[in-house]
């Protein structure tokens, strides 16, 4: 079966980045989902930023979205209340 790659982009205020980086270290101290391969945290210009994640396969990636719980990433980058 071919690997599935997701990606979560979001422009991040130079004074969040810090929040950022702390915050996808401590995901890291967290359980990784069933079928979740590597995920990698990319930094463009002028604030844009992706984190790209690799499923074992379709199915191990719908199987972490039908667990009805926001995915990891997204609540990094886009976190409530903001």
């Amino acid at each position: 079966m071919p690997r599935v790659i997701t990606a979560i982009d979001a422009h991040v205020d130079p004074e969040r980045e810090a929040d950022l980086l702390n915050g996808y270290r401590e995901m890291f101290n967290e359980q990784q989902p069933d079928g979740m391969i590597g995920s990698m945290l990319l930094r463009g210009q002028g604030g844009a930023w992706r984190i790209q994640t690799t499923w074992r396969d379709f199915e191990a990636q719908m199987t972490v979205r039908a667990s009805g719980r926001p995915p990891a990433a997204l609540e990094l980058l886009d976190p409530p209340g903001r």
